[in-house]
């Protein structure tokens, strides 16, 4: 089996820790303000690269990418 190779997705940022310390000390008061408001929170799921998504590959219908279930659901109608 290949191993997958990390890498930082095009597009996304990396953080040497000083920066990353400010950036969880300004998402944290934002949390904290938004909380005072009566938000709730909310996280967006991780972004992964298809490479690894695609890594896997079972048999079973419930295996395949979710852009692959769909694409062979719309092929049955």
């Amino acid at each position: 089996m290949t191993k997958v190779k990390p890498r930082t997705l095009s597009g996304f940022m990396e953080l040497l820790p000083e920066d990353q310390i400010k950036l969880e000390r300004m998402t944290q008061i934002l949390r904290d303000t938004y909380s005072l408001f009566a938000f709730t929170p909310l996280d967006t799921p991780v972004i992964e690269s298809a490479e690894v998504l695609l890594a896997k590959r079972g048999d079973r219908e419930t295996d395949l990418p979710f852009s692959e279930r769909r694409q062979r659901s719309c092929a049955a109608l």
